[in-house]
């Protein structure tokens, strides 16, 4: 189910509560490092505290969750904390600790090595002092704490909407209140069954102080969800015990959903089967209707009226876009700057030994040409019009042979520095890096540019984590100097993520590119991106996702609102996947209705079959998601009359 979870911007520098927080966390942590040790278990061993032990970041503050008494045993070789008695602990902004009462927790919460349960912060009423919330998953609950009169209290949400998670359902960056829909079978199927709920949820949208159920993205994400009245709420054909809980789970769905349609809990026993499937005969038919009672639906769908299925060929009008990345135009060190000069050349004459003593080391087991495809530009320094110099360096470059694992590799540090225009350097502090069998952990610079005008460079650092036979883990960052150090720039309203750089405007500024920015969140639809976002870099070192460059951004990949949002392969009745999802958030940049958008999606999913007819029911939840503007429509061209005959009588 889609919907990326709220959280609260965590800041570069921990603030005054944060480090209160930390000093408490480590004295809680030794505490439990302490209970193992009384098992005579190695310090070394993994300690598995479910998530005890956090500092969480409020913005006004800082959140800790501990646990006293805590009740420690052996399992499998590692020590595992079982039990203890739960505090939370609110520092405030000027770090002082309020501790919350152990009576409103509850005491002995279990504590398993895959947690149930976890904390986090959620802003759920909008006064950016984030509360602290626990979700628990099965079965689901939520439960929250604020301080309020310098105490710390259980949370009641606003308006006392039913609410069992949190999430971001559509991304505005506001928490929306969440109701999963779950059945617990009866103690005899319970034994029978691996069941799965949470297949429906309802939401509640932020809408100026107030949550509401029936906002056009609540009951888009209601819709997608349930697309059709359904008739058939006990499914009888074909179940036996092996697939028995995806049969559970579609009778959860079902009801769920029938009553989102306003099916009431009689006429739902009624439909019940006289006989039910033996694999799921445990449940009865008043089991459904008592369920059925239970959920009450905030919104109460209707049949869709007015939207006519478009002709197969209509055009989707959504369309990638082919940039060249910005060339920094990287100047060589300028010779009237001979110290530079010195500093950089002695660095590259350093990396090539290091290279050398490193090939040495390996009998020939890595070449110097592996190194420097490897490596890449890392030894060599970046100039620019700033007269200053951004290099990498490395320390202590050897071979390393594990004879245990057999692994070999590379292992050092390297820190990022910047030269002023008299050579004095500042560095980052070192990182560890390392390279084995195709693994890789390092950090490069790779361009620079002076962003904010102030006659010093900042540097676009590429990071790259990769694993032997997974996708590497890329992303880009800046830098700066300031204070006497290197630091991640820090312009008002931040750097957006990136992972290109491109010229769009032509104004010789780099612009950052997000090519995921619109990237499906649900790991069953990877690879679905959408349109991507930019953001243009201003003169005084700023960026922007909205302005009119940004805008004109997205407008080129999507040039008009979408005639047809399901692309079919050339009208034939396979879904063009990826291109429907852009299409999607194509027609909500240009400020289509979210539930109308589901309700088209609908439409037009009908004749495909049952795997494209679900790909499209799941995907249509981003339907709901908030777009950062709208695009005005475009204006058509205006017809010119033919011209009349020169005999005609006017």
């Amino acid at each position: 189910m889609f919907g990326a979870r709220a959280s609260l911007a965590q800041s570069a520098t921990p603030s005054v509560a944060m480090r209160a927080c930390e000093r408490a966390r480590v004295v809680g942590h030794r505490s439990l490092q302490a209970a193992a040790a009384a098992l005579r278990i190695p310090r070394a061993t993994p300690f598995h505290a479910a998530g005890y032990y956090l500092c969480l970041d409020a913005k006004r503050g800082a959140w800790l969750v501990g646990i006293d008494r805590p009740v420690v045993r052996r399992a499998d070789g590692r020590a595992a904390l079982v039990g203890g008695d739960v505090t939370i602990t609110f520092f405030s902004a000027e770090g002082v600790a309020i501790r919350t009462p152990s009576e409103i927790l509850g005491l002995h919460r279990r504590v398993a090595d895959r947690p149930t349960q976890y904390g986090a912060v959620r802003d759920i009423d909008g006064d950016e002092a984030g509360e602290l919330v626990f979700e628990a998953y099965s079965p689901r609950s939520m439960q929250a704490f604020a301080v309020i009169d310098g105490r710390v209290v259980a949370y009641v949400p606003p308006e006392h909407i039913r609410a069992n998670a949190t999430s971001d359902i559509d991304r505005d960056g506001r928490v929306e209140l969440v109701e999963h829909v779950s059945m617990q079978p009866t103690e005899e199927c319970r034994e029978r069954l691996l069941y799965s709920n949470d297949l429906i949820s309802w939401v509640s949208m932020r809408e100026g102080a107030r949550y509401r159920p029936d906002t056009d993205g609540a009951r888009a994400w209601l819709r997608a969800q349930c697309p059709e009245r359904p008739t058939v709420f006990v499914p009888t054909h074909g179940v036996t015990s092996s697939n028995a809980a995806t049969t559970f789970r579609e009778m959860v769905q079902r009801v769920a959903c029938g009553r989102a349609w306003g099916v009431s809990p009689e006429a739902i026993g009624r439909a019940a089967p006289a006989r039910w499937p033996a694999p799921i005969a445990c449940m009865t038919t008043a089991d459904l209707v008592r369920f059925a009672a239970s959920i009450r639906p905030p919104v109460t769908l209707a049949p869709i009226t007015g939207i006519v299925a478009p002709r197969a060929d209509a055009p989707n009008h959504f369309t990638g876009i082919d940039l060249d990345d910005f060339d920094p135009n990287t100047m060589p060190v300028p010779q009237e700057l001979p110290a530079l000069g010195r500093r950089c050349a002695a660095n590259e004459n350093a990396m090539r030994r290091a290279f050398n003593a490193v090939v040495a080391a390996s009998n020939q087991s890595i070449s110097l040409d592996e190194l420097d495809e490897f490596f890449g530009d890392f030894p060599r320094c970046f100039a620019s019009d700033s007269r200053d110099v951004w290099m990498t360096s490395f320390d202590r470059l050897r071979w390393v042979e594990n004879t245990e694992t057999d692994e070999t590799g590379i292992n050092g540090t390297s820190r990022i520095m910047h030269l002023d225009v008299n050579g004095r350097a500042v560095a980052q502090s070192a990182d560890s890096i390392s390279r084995f069998d195709g693994r890789v952990s390092l950090r490069r610079v790779i361009a620079t540019f002076d962003f904010d005008g102030d006659r010093t460079s900042e540097a676009i650092v590429r990071a790259m984590e990769s694993r032997e036979d997974e996708d590497s883990d890329s992303y880009l960052a800046m830098l700066t100097v300031a204070n006497g150090a290197v630091r991640p720039y820090e312009p008002r309203g931040g750097v957006p993520a990136f992972s290109r750089i491109v010229d769009f405007d032509e104004d010789e500024r780099p612009d950052l590119v997000d090519p995921r920015c619109n990237a499906a969140p649900d790991d069953d639809h990877e690879g679905y991106t959408g349109p991507q976002c930019l953001s243009h870099s201003r003169p005084d070192g700023t960026f922007s996702n909205d302005d009119s460059v940004a805008r004109d951004f997205i407008a080129a990949q999507c040039p008009a609102p979408p005639e047809r949002i399901v692309v079919l392969a050339d009208g034939v009745a396979s879904v063009q996947r990826h291109e429907t999802y852009g299409t999607i958030l194509c027609a909500r940049y240009y400020g289509e209705s979210a539930e109308r958008l589901v309700q088209r999606i609908i439409v037009e999913s009908r004749g495909r079959d049952d795997d494209d007819r679900q790909w499209l029911r799941d995907i249509s939840t981003v339907a709901a998601w908030r777009m950062p503007f709208t695009l005005p429509r475009p204006t058509p061209a205006p017809t010119q009359r033919a011209a009349p005959d020169a005999g005609a009588t006017p």
